[in-house]
């Protein structure tokens, strides 16, 4: 063997044991290392608000930038979606309820391809009409509806959202009919509202807030079983006579792309924790209306399953077309 060769062999030798710490020390470098993309596939609204507060306060507790990506479309579909075909890193976050309706289609499968981190909030909604409507109150909602079948109209931000669902359950559980008129966005379903297009309308406690503190819309009543702190004069449907209708409320997550290394998923689960902790983001939550979720990826994935249930019923039974 040449010199030559000798020497090109010792130096290939030497340069791999050297190679191999390095190469091990990359893979055990602690996550993160680089900035995180967390996508928001809701554009303004509570939603946003709250996911770009989270990657502000994430930012902090994890040391690294959190880069908010907001892809709306499809009732958040398309950004959820867009979030579950990245690498399942770490290194892409998005803020959804876990694709439920989509997964009970069978257009989608949450469990496949996304895992839960943490839950961070529920928003009731409220039923309004505008200030000077002739409606003063939720009995006087429900009794004219019953008196004059196809006269009572609802907004909804589309046809088979949580509003609308709202408004079938209320016609079941009332015996009275009531027109669902669908609006692309609160804003246009609350403008409908005032200029006397819709009678009534259904928005989440965030959304319905600005309209409420100026004086521009009217609560008849709160989705829920307990009253709410911000408004805590507003009657909730449970005590109306109406519980069934309790349940349904929107709630979000963080999610995402299945199959995380179990070391970067209890990174994510412990900052949210601290997250929760540090209280500016609960703060945030429960001034908006909404209530807090303290639970993690297993409370959160039981959440959906739960959802993902109401769904399959809820679709079989449904009005077609």
């Amino acid at each position: 063997m040449s010199r030559l060769s000798l020497s090109r062999r010792l130096l290939l030798t030497a340069f791999a044991a050297f190679a191999v710490p390095a190469a091990s020390a990359s893979a055990a470098e602690t996550y993160p290392v680089k900035p995180i993309t967390l996508v928001i596939p809701f554009q303004g609204g509570i939603t946003e608000q709250v996911g770009r507060l989270y990657g502000t306060e994430l930012e902090k507790v994890l040391g690294v930038p959190v880069i908010v990506d907001v892809r709306p479309g499809a009732g958040g579909t398309v950004g959820a979606k867009h979030a579950a075909k990245a690498a399942a890193d770490g290194y892409t976050l998005v803020v959804t309820d876990g694709l439920s309706q989509e997964t009970a289609r069978g257009e989608f499968d949450s469990f496949a391809q996304l895992e839960a981190i943490t839950g961070i909030m529920s928003q009731p909604f409220l039923l309004y009409v505008k200030p000077d409507s002739d409606i003063k109150d939720f009995k006087g909602y429900v009794d004219f509806a019953k008196a004059n079948p196809g006269k009572v109209s609802y907004g909804s931000v589309g046809p088979n959202t949580t509003a609308h669902i709202i408004g079938q359950a209320l016609e079941k559980a009332a015996g009275a009919q009531f027109v669902h008129v669908p609006y692309r966005g609160g804003g246009a379903q609350a403008l409908a509202v005032l200029s006397g297009e819709a009678t009534s309308g259904y928005l989440t406690a965030a959304f319905f807030k600005p309209y409420f503190e100026n004086q521009q819309l009217r609560p008849l009543a709160v989705v829920a079983s307990q009253r709410n702190p911000v408004y805590p004069d507003v009657p909730t449907v449970t005590e109306l006579g109406y519980p069934t209708l309790a349940p349904l409320f929107s709630w979000w997550g963080i999610f995402a792309p299945k199959g995380l290394p179990a070391d970067v998923k209890q990174k994510l689960v412990e900052a949210g924790r601290k997250l929760e902790e540090a209280g500016e983001l609960t703060s945030f939550i429960r001034k908006s209306g909404g209530e807090v979720l303290e639970f993690g990826p297993e409370a959160t994935e039981k959440h959906v399953r739960s959802d993902i249930e109401f769904w399959k019923t809820y679709l079989a039974e449904a009005p077609k077309g």
